[in-house]
């Protein structure tokens, strides 16, 4: 390990740095490119949007829920409560259970609480957002347990609350 440390350590040689590509200006291009959004219904009554694109076989989904109609003095607490979800137990699994869930369906469920410019009104709109990866072949997992922690978590679990916040 030190032999790693110490050959890392060193300063390139100039011609180990000759040997590194590198890109011009005219490499470089200002055009971007105009995905097509598809609108689709996620669950019933919910609007889906997605654009199709190479991700390596990965699935990223992120919903956004519109908190507006909220007092500015929730979004704390929307804030510390958006940390919870994911870290206690639910209707169907114990923490423990759910973390486990989580572990091998997903690479991830994770909320916070955001603000965006709306790009219509050119107001700001605050959102919770609930954000989950996973591989293509296991997206109907992430759905079940993004659901499972939104619609489900037991949030009179005052044991697991006080042993999150005391940590």
């Amino acid at each position: 390990t030190q032999a790693l440390i110490q050959k890392q350590e060193q300063a390139d040689k100039p011609e180990d740095l000759d040997k590194i590509p590198r890109l011009t200006r005219e490499d470089l291009t200002t055009e971007t490119s105009v995905k097509e959004i598809n609108v689709s219904e996620l669950f019933e009554g919910t609007i889906f949007n997605h654009a199709d694109e190479f991700t390596s076989g990965i699935d990223y989904l992120n919903l956004y829920f519109d908190i507006s109609d909220f007092k500015q003095a929730d979004y704390e607490a929307l804030g510390f409560l958006s940390n919870l979800l994911g870290s206690l137990p639910t209707e169907r699994y114990s923490v423990a259970e759910l973390q486990t869930q989580i572990d091998l369906n997903t690479g991830g469920i994770h909320a916070n609480v955001v603000v965006y410019d709306d790009p219509k009104t050119k107001e700001t709109k605050p959102y919770l957002v609930i954000s989950g990866k996973t591989l293509e072949e296991s997206f109907d997992a992430l759905l079940v347990l993004m659901q499972e922690v939104l619609c489900h978590t037991k949030w009179n679990a005052t044991e697991d609350i006080l042993k999150l916040t005391q940590s």
